[in-house]
C-alpha cells in the first residue's frame, strides 16, 4: 500500500501539514483505506485486495464489506460499491465496539457501549462470587454501591469491619 501511494496510484488524504498523508489503517484482520473519491483509487484498492488474496490464499469478502464516502455525491457512491461488489455504509457506525460519526456528546451515544461493560462486569462478578462470596460482598457494596467512601453498613463503632462471620479489623 505504502508503495502504490509513493508511486502515485493511490491518493490518500492530506491532513493538516502537506507531508502527512494517510491512506490505510489496518487493525488485526480490519483494513481501512482512506483516500480521494476518484476511479483511480478504486482500482487500485481492487487490486491490491486480488494481490492480497492471490499471495496469501485468502478471499476477501466483498459482500461484507462496506464503502463509506463523506461529501460525495450518491451517483459515485453507488458507482464505486457496485464496482467494488461491497455494501454502501451509513454513519454513525460500530468499529472495534465504539460508534464512529456519532456525537460524543449525546447520552444515547454511549449507551451501547455501557451495557457491554456491564455485562462484562456482570459476567467477571459470577465468576469471582464462585468460593469468595464473603470477600466478594465486602467489595461488591463498596465499589458498586456506595462509591469509595465507607460503607457505614460494615464499620461497627469500634472501628471494625464485618464481614460474614469474620471481624477485621480497619
Amino acid at each position: 500500500m505504502r508503495k502504490a501511494v509513493q508511486l502515485g496510484y493511490f491518493k490518500g488524504i492530506k491532513i493538516g501539514d502537506p507531508n502527512i498523508v494517510v491512506s490505510h489503517l489496518q487493525y488485526v484482520d480490519d483494513t481501512l483505506f482512506i483516500g480521494e473519491a476518484c476511479v483511480e483509487n478504486l482500482w487500485c484498492m481492487k487490486a491490491i485486495l486480488r494481490w492480497f488474496e492471490l499471495i496469501s490464499g485468502l478471499k476477501v469478502n466483498f459482500y461484507k464489506s462496506k464503502l463509506f464516502g463523506i461529501n460525495l455525491e450518491d451517483g459515485f457512491l453507488d458507482l464505486a460499491a457496485s464496482f467494488l461488489k461491497c455494501k454502501i455504509g451509513i454513519f454513525p457506525f460500530i468499529y472495534l465496539g465504539l460508534p464512529v460519526g456519532a456525537n460524543p456528546r449525546r447520552q444515547s451515544t454511549w449507551k451501547p457501549v455501557i451495557e457491554v461493560v456491564k455485562n462484562r462486569l456482570s459476567s467477571w462478578r459470577n465468576r469471582c462470587q464462585q468460593g469468595y462470596g464473603e470477600f466478594w460482598w465486602l467489595y461488591k457494596e463498596t465499589f458498586f454501591g456506595e462509591g469509595l467512601r465507607p460503607n457505614p453498613k460494615l464499620v461497627g463503632s469500634n472501628g471494625r469491619m464485618f464481614v460474614g462471620r469474620r471481624i477485621k479489623a480497619v
